[in-house]
């Protein structure tokens, strides 16, 4: 069994944790613009509840959205609501995900505590708070920071059902088996099947692994599957009776079993595909920079695995992470929910497996591990002469922080002073990603086209005093960012219905893209109206990885003369 440590280096423990999420979660939140495409389309379907009052269905303007279940949007609004309502800044609707990311990285110091003890637990959760996936998830308005939570909770309380059966840890007690389900439930209010696919890939693997299943039976799952399913039906029965196109039968789950999960498991959806294999070459980046160990820890891991704590903790990464590369569909942020795993053994290899990480191997992958530090370090010089205003304190900073993980980190590493080593990529880590996301990427102007769009707007309202009518077109720009922006009436549209909807006077502006500008112009002379181009804004829209240019027109009997 793992002992308790003393109580107050326990609080310690928990305000470091705390500070350091801080430090990292915080810079960025309200500075860093909405993001295309997941982000901005989350925060419009929330922002639409609050604008409606409807919060049973799901909508980005008119189109009903059967990608994810209810969960997240009810959180953004609640949150939103708190600052202001529908028009709060997009930082308040990325509250639930900043407070889910702190949570998750506190719920991993908690429940591994109980698997390998607080000193691998505080670090493994220090990795975890630190690893690049989780700081970007952190920082948006979407699912997968409280999907990570959700898991966590689940398996935190699975893992401690296991090893009582293996006498590790006291016997689990009912606020245990409440946790489980309630999270359970959450779970799939926020993302649908993912937190339990999560949970039945654990419990068959390591069950059929110890070719024993009754540790299982003490969580009661057929009283847990009740109170999960109280959770989620309520709102399932209310959409799927009452949602768009449920008379003819094309009610929200349907859709979202059709237009959702299906595409993403027979094919590549919106040309996210890559080939198996790209989950594990990615990690060097995505669980930076805590992948330093990685490598080496799960070959220690797979040597320990007679440990019931490891054995689970493998049980729980491996078969997710061999699933989600089989997929055909593939995400960075797809295999989050294994991190926790791989944390904890990269913290316990840490501790009893030391002399795995003086192999050659194992020097081979720090030298590789380099590589993106190098890179961060080196895009936060660069990036901001390509797409920004140049060099920033800001700048320094981050490649500062990513100096300090590489080399710092790395040269521990090579003189086999491995804690010393984890600590100094996390301090690096919290230097680099608080700068990059507070300060290098909000300067990265040429790419945040709407929120110029919506600046210029505004000017011009505020200069010619325009209270009312304020809906927009859009013509050959129609990123979900700008709809948030702009308003939820704003409307995309072909250059000549850009025209005649601007002339019926329904509409105050349009923007129009130098593709379209010439049709634009042509329709409005047709019409022997004339028209005023208020300004021009020009940047990459890198959802398409192209460059813009945008057009910005008021009729001309607006602007006074």
């Amino acid at each position: 069994m793992n002992q308790t440590p003393h109580v107050a280096t326990t609080k310690t423990m928990w305000a470091a944790l705390v500070l350091l999420c801080l430090a990292i979660f915080v810079p960025g939140q309200t500075a860093l613009p909405v993001m295309d495409r997941d982000e901005a389309r989350f925060a419009q379907a929330s922002k639409q509840m609050l604008e409606s009052g409807d919060f049973v269905h799901i909508y980005f303007q008119e189109t009903p959205r059967a990608k994810k279940p209810v969960g997240i949007y009810w959180l953004q609004s609640a949150s939103a609501h708190l600052f202001g309502g529908a028009d709060a800044p997009i930082g308040a609707y990325r509250l639930p995900s900043m407070l889910s990311a702190i949570a998750a990285v506190l719920a991993t110091f908690y429940f591994g505590s109980f698997m390998f003890g607080a000193r691998v637990a505080f670090l493994a959760a220090g990795f975890l708070a630190s690893s690049l996936i989780v700081v970007n998830e952190a920082h948006l308005a979407k699912t997968d920071a409280t999907l990570l939570l959700t898991t966590i909770l689940v398996q935190g309380t699975l893992a401690r059902y296991y090893l009582f059966s293996k006498n590790q840890t006291s016997a689990p007690g009912i606020g245990t088996f409440g946790v489980l389900w309630l999270a359970m439930g959450a779970g799939i209010l926020i993302k649908g099947p993912v937190t339990p696919l999560v949970a039945l890939l654990s419990v068959f693997a390591i069950s059929i692994w110890d070719k024993n299943w009754k540790w299982f039976s003490q969580t009661r799952p057929l009283i847990g599957i009740i109170i999960a399913a109280t959770v989620t039906l309520p709102w399932a029965i209310a959409v799927s009776f009452d949602g768009p196109g449920a008379a003819d039968g094309e009610n929200f789950i349907i859709r979202a079993i059709s237009e959702d999960l299906l595409p993403k498991l027979l094919g590549a959806e919106e040309s996210h595909g890559a080939p198996p294999g790209y989950y594990s070459l990615l990690s060097l980046v995505g669980l930076w920079p805590a992948s330093l160990f990685l490598l080496p820890a799960v070959w220690a891991a797979i040597k320990m695995r007679e440990q019931p704590a490891v054995r689970f903790a493998l049980a729980w990464a491996i078969p997710l992470w061999l699933v989600f590369e089989l997929i055909p569909t593939k995400l960075p942020h797809y295999v989050l929910p294994a991190f926790p795993a791989l944390t904890l053994l990269i913290a316990y290899s840490l501790a009893h497996a030391t002399n795995i990480f003086s192999t050659k191997p194992a020097r081979v992958w720090a030298l590789i591990w380099m590589v993106p530090g190098l890179a961060l370090g080196g895009a936060a010089i660069v990036l901001p002469f390509i797409a920004g205003d140049g060099f920033s304190p800001w700048s320094l900073m981050a490649t500062i922080g990513a100096a300090i993980a590489t080399f710092w980190g790395g040269a521990l590493f090579f003189k086999q002073r491995l804690w010393q080593a984890a600590t100094a990529i996390i301090i690096g880590g919290a230097l680099t990603y608080g700068a990059v996301f507070q300060g290098v990427l909000p300067a990265l102007s040429d790419l945040w086209i709407s929120n110029r769009m919506a600046a210029s707007l505004e000017t011009y309202f505020a200069e010619n005093k325009i209270t009312d009518n304020r809906a927009v077109l859009l013509s050959g720009y129609n990123e979900p960012s700008a709809i948030f922006l702009l308003g939820t009436k704003t409307r995309s549209v072909n250059p000549e219905g850009a025209a005649s909807l601007l002339i019926s006077g329904e509409y105050s502006a349009a923007f129009i893209s130098d593709a379209g500008n010439q049709a634009f112009s042509s329709a409005i002379n047709a019409q022997n109206t004339a028209v005023k181009q208020i300004s021009t804004i020009s940047g990459f829209n890198y959802s398409k990885g192209k460059k813009l240019v945008l057009h910005i027109y008021v009729l001309a009997d607006k602007i006074p003369q």
